[in-house]
């Protein structure tokens, strides 16, 4: 061979060595590039898998903590149901509160979640409301921070870290927290980490699992903690047998590896040889689980093993070319085949923009082409990788950017919303009047402490989630659902409201409020609930109501007052009393000095001086004197006169009561004897003018029956004589019937026979109606016990309507509506009966006045009422409303004017004529009623329609 090469001519050494040379060229570029291009399709198909099996792991464990999350957000509703069935059932059957609570929590206490989770419930502070079995006492100490967490999420997931009491390490926990707001409660559903996996049902995981796959026909599969197939995608009877077999024979190896891969040969029924294929397995912690996925390494690699036969193809084909052209090929090969090697040098160092510059339509020109497609090819893919990692990268940061900003903004908001909360309730705290807030519902949301403690008497924190009805002692049960009815209007209409309302307070008195209410509204727009200010306003009312009351005393008065300057200086107010008792009107006093009429107001002119000398020495000057009016006449006058002093001490006003005396004890007779004959006449004259009336037909009934016995008597002495006779003929017996029939014909036996039953029957019925009204007067007038004694109302208001017969029965007809079922009250029933008959009587006398002036005659010479046309009506009704007895005496008088409505229960007020009333009746029935038994006594009136009187008495008073 040596030989032949040795004398073979330059042209076959060049092919030869050409040959050589390119073939090992051809072989070496072949490799390396075979090598080069295998490794980046290798780390392509690599990055795949970890990719995929990364998204499979990834995709499991997203799908199994949200199914575990949706099994604790499940249980926790159902709890939360439950619990408020309870409670709905405790509001619907009036049962307490506390036992609620209690079987509530014996419910929560007994349920478990999976092996050793269990329920928790805290209440608002924090505390437990009881312990479940695996939480010892004392679990919670240390472990504040968690509690609050779980506090501030309200209603949502948790992961934490929990240390039960005798446990060394703290265990890793998940918790769905769920706000109970009628009790304030948060009740928690909770699992360890390590039983996740028995709380999360496969079936919720199978569609993700089914999704991917290393390659078509790949599996992919879930092992437990405890090596237990969980799920697989094995969706034919071949599937299912590879993968028991995959398990039953890489399960060990799989649990102690936990991540990695393992590769095996596998034949499928029906083919001809083995395949190889891939498992990639890796671990969940969370769950403890393991999920795997396969593909057969030939699919996976499919475009390494591609490449490789390209190539070799490619360099093949150049080898056959350039053995075929031989010398030809010559020289002109060496050059391009360097060029060529420079450019695949170059393309080996990742320059794809390197390019062959050799042309032609030979073989090294077609050479140089495919690499230029080859770099090409490899220039698109990289640019393809870069921008896709480009565009990711940018999307990620995109993304990281857009989460951080979010972060940031939430952050800034919840400080925002907190420093807002803490100022609001610092604003609150500070504000001295008293100010609450409540929910649509009627339930406090909150409210600063001058409310909670100067009104409810309780803490801010006591208050919220409650209603009017929990604090009793300050709204009553009917104050309460007035309150909320307005409420419940304000929000129906919106904007604003001010009421004024009287409210026992945590001081144990009375206060009077200016309350200003206004709507408050959620994001929506719609109504969300009310904010209510208090102003205290008690102090105004006590001083204008004294300051009410000493004008009206002072100008009512019936002594004459007047008010100077100091030494009888210029006048400043005289009261209408010093008018009609001086005849110097107000105008013309006004003003002006005292001493000016002092001369024509006393007699004695050097009386001023002694008053001045008096008050001097700081004493009240006291004394009587003769006094003149205007038109001259002379009155004796009681005048007492007394210095008002300023700061320093000095008189600077004088004030003076002036009292005529000159008929004072004839007046006090006169209305001390007025007093009695009201009292004694009222009943009395009613009474004997109710009893004399039957009286009347029962002695003309005596009177008829005592003229038809003397008449009987005579028949039957009569009868008696014609008896004797002893008639012996039928003849006889004839003129013996014949006689008494003529005899009991003149005296009248058969009108006799009519007539005496009814006699009797009428002087009975007299006898009984004689006995009512004395029956009616007894236990009207019976002073009765001074304790409260059990009565039944119906049967005094019937008592009353009679003893007052008299007073009504001319003018109005008295419509009763009793309720007949009307359960006894107890009370003082003389004093009722006495309350009863004011207001009746008063009923009466407004139906005379509206009637007098064209319907009412009075008898001259009887003095008895009569009315003409149309008489007035007295409707009377009782009945129970709200636990109340409620009594309503209605009439359709002159009713009562708006002005004196709040004035008509006061001492002494009266709206009659000059000696028809004291002002008393009233003042006393209200007392009666309000202070001695608690209830209350309103009247609703309009003039010109009548007025009702509304008697409210408690049942339950003691």
């Amino acid at each position: 061979m040596i030989h032949y090469l040795r004398n073979a001519s330059v042209r076959i050494k060049l092919i030869g060595i050409n040959a050589i040379l390119l073939l090992l060229l051809f072989c070496m570029g072949g490799g390396f590039t075979y090598l080069f291009v295998s490794h980046i399709f290798l780390e392509r198909v690599e990055s795949r898998i970890r990719l995929a099996s990364g998204m499979v792991a990834g995709n499991m464990e997203f799908a199994g903590e949200m199914a575990l999350r949706s099994y604790l957000k499940a249980q926790a509703e159902t709890i939360l149901g439950v619990v408020q069935a309870l409670y709905s059932e405790s509001l619907r059957k009036g049962h307490g509160m506390e036992e609620a609570r209690r079987r509530a929590a014996e419910f929560l206490a007994a349920q478990t979640v999976g092996k050793s989770g269990y329920i928790f419930c805290l209440d608002d502070q924090g505390k437990p409301v009881f312990r479940p079995r695996s939480w010892q006492s004392g679990a919670e100490d240390g472990q504040e921070a968690i509690l609050r967490r779980m506090l501030k999420t309200g209603n949502g997931y948790i992961e934490y870290e929990w240390t039960n009491a005798g446990e060394a390490a703290p265990r890793p926990k998940a918790a769905y927290v769920a706000l109970f707001r009628p009790w304030g409660w948060y009740v928690g559903v909770s699992g360890y980490r390590d039983e996740f996996s028995s709380l999360v049902t496969m079936a919720d995981l199978k569609g993700v699992l089914s999704s991917v796959a290393l390659s078509p026909g790949g599996l992919t599969f879930l092992i437990g903690s405890d090596g237990s197939l969980l799920l697989g995608n094995a969706s034919n009877s071949t599937a299912q047998s590879e993968l028991r077999s995959v398990y039953q024979l890489f399960v060990s190896d799989m649990m102690r590896r936990k991540s990695g891969r393992i590769e095996y040969q596998w034949k499928d029924p029906g083919s001809s040889g083995f395949r190889e294929r891939l498992i990639v397995f890796q671990e969940l912690p969370k769950f403890n689980w393991i999920v795997g996925t396969s593909g057969y390494v030939d699919a996976i690699y499919a475009p390494v093993y591609r490449v490789k036969y390209w190539i070799a193809g490619v360099f093949a084909m150049f080898f056959v070319l350039v053995a075929g052209v031989g010398h030809l090929a010559g020289m002109s090969i060496v050059r391009p085949l360097g060029e060529m090697t420079e450019c695949f040098r170059r393309g080996a160092k990742g320059d794809y923009s390197v390019r062959s510059r050799r042309g032609g339509l030979d073989e090294l020109g077609a050479m140089g082409r495919y690499f230029n497609e080859l770099m090409e090819r490899l220039q698109r893919q990289t640019d393809f990788l870069e921008r896709t990692v480009e565009e990711r990268t940018r999307e990620l940061a995109h993304l990281n950017n857009e989460y951080l900003r979010e972060i940031d903004q939430k952050n800034l908001a919840e400080e925002k919303l907190r420093l807002q909360v803490a100022f609001l309730n610092t604003l609150l705290s500070a504000i001295p009047s008293p100010v609450f807030y409540q929910g649509a519902d009627g339930r406090f949301l909150g409210c600063n402490r001058s409310y909670a403690h100067d009104v409810l008497g309780t803490e801010p924190e006591a208050v919220q989630g409650k209603t009017l009805r929990d604090f009793g002692g300050t709204y009553s049960h009917e104050l309460s659902s007035t309150i909320m009815k307005s409420h419940a209007r304000l929000l129906r209409s919106g904007g604003r409201m001010t009421v004024e309302q009287v409210l026992p307070c945590a001081d144990g008195h009375f206060h009077d409020f200016v309350i200003d209410k206004t709507v408050f509204h959620d994001r929506e727009g719609k109504p969300a609930g009310i904010i209510g200010v208090l102003v205290d306003i008690t102090e105004r009312r006590r001083v204008e109501r004294d300051r009410e009351l000493l004008e009206r005393a002072v100008e009512r008065a019936s002594s004459a007052i007047f008010i100077t300057e100091e030494d009888f200086g210029l006048i400043r107010y005289v009261n209408c009393a010093f008018e009609e008792d001086t005849g110097l009107n107000r105008e013309e006093t006004a003003g002006r000095p005292f001493r000016d009429f002092a001369a024509a107001l006393y007699r004695e002119q050097d009386i001023l001086e002694s008053i001045l000398a008096s008050v001097r020495s700081r004493n009240v000057w006291a004394g009587r004197l003769t006094a003149m009016r205007r038109d001259g006449s002379v009155y004796e006058a009681e005048l007492t006169v007394s210095a008002v002093r300023d700061e320093s001490g000095k008189a600077r006003w004088l004030v003076g009561v002036q009292n005529d005396i000159s008929e004072r004890g004839v007046m006090e007779a006169k209305l001390l004897q007025a007093q009695k004959l009201e009292s004694i006449g009222l009943l009395a004259a009613g009474i004997a003018h109710e009893i004399n009336t039957p009286t009347q037909f029962v002695s003309d009934n005596l009177r008829f029956i005592q003229d038809s016995t003397d008449t009987l008597l005579e028949l039957v002495n009569a009868c008696d004589v014609i008896a004797g006779q002893a008639p012996g003929t039928d003849a006889d017996t004839e003129e013996f019937f014949s006689a008494w029939g003529k005899r009991a014909e003149e005296e009248g036996l058969d009108f006799l026979r009519d007539e005496l039953p009814n006699a009797i029957a009428q002087s009975l019925e007299g006898i009984e109606r004689i006995s009512s009204i004395v029956s009616a007067m007894k236990e009207f007038s019976h002073p009765g016990r001074k304790e409260k004694q059990q009565a039944n109302l119906n049967d005094a208001l019937r008592n009353t309507l009679t003893v007052t017969r008299n007073e009504w029965k001319y003018v109005a007809n008295v419509v009763l509506d009793l309720d007949e079922s009307l359960p006894e009250v107890h009370c003082l029933l003389t004093e009722m009966n006495q309350v009863f008959m004011n207001i009746i009587i008063n009923a009466a006398h407004a139906i005379v006045e509206k009637l007098k002036t064209e319907h009412i005659n009075r008898d001259s010479s009887t003095g008895v009422l009569s009315v003409s046309g149309e008489m007035g009506q007295i409707h009377i009704s009782s009945g129970v409303q709200d636990g109340r007895v409620c009594i309503r005496i209605a009439d359709n008088g002159v009713g009562i004017a708006a002005e004196h409505l709040r004035m008509i229960f006061d001492p002494f007020f009266t709206t009659k004529e000059v000696g028809k009333g004291t002002g008393q009746g009233l003042a006393i029935a209200r007392d009666v009623v309000v202070n001695k038994h608690g209830g209350t006594l309103e009247v609703e009136s309009e003039v010109g329609k009548g007025a009702t009187f509304i008697i409210s008495l408690p049942l339950d008073q003691e």
